[in-house]
């Protein structure tokens, strides 16, 4: 008699879990932004990890000043300070496959929606003059 009564309440313990699965949050899931900022001047010096430059990017210098890892959410705003005063902001929007969505801003330099692929690296040159040379912003999102 026991069993039957169980038996007959199966159901609606199937159901409750379901329910509860699909009423449970989704897993947010973590973008790492590496945010490198580098000096690169025409001025003969040092050439620090030379591979950043992108094609096009012909400088005799450069130089790595800081990097910063940002770990964010989806949806989530991260930032950090460049030497010469001014804001790069973050925002990864959505995900689908190995590209990602990622609102950028380079304060004085750009405003844009990027498509960045993992692991990739996109460099933005500051165009504002900076100790003879000009700050580079090099993005690399992991996730």
């Amino acid at each position: 008699m026991r069993s039957s009564k169980l038996a007959s309440q199966w159901p609606r313990i199937v159901a409750l879990a379901v329910a509860l699965a699909w009423a449970a949050p989704a897993a947010a899931q973590n973008v790492s932004v590496q945010v490198t900022v580098s000096h690169a001047s025409q001025n003969k010096g040092p050439m620090e990890q030379p591979k950043l430059l992108p094609p096009g990017f012909n400088f005799q210098s450069h130089q790595i000043l800081q990097r910063d890892t940002l770990n964010l959410a989806l949806g989530k705003e991260g930032k950090t300070k460049l030497p010469n005063g001014k804001t790069v902001k973050v925002r990864p929007d959505s995900i689908q496959g190995n590209q990602l969505m990622m609102h950028v801003e380079v304060q004085g330099a750009t405003k844009s929606d990027l498509r960045m692929r993992n692991g990739k690296r996109v460099t933005i040159r500051h165009p504002q003059s900076y100790k003879d040379g000009n700050l580079l912003v090099h993005l690399e999102a992991r996730f």
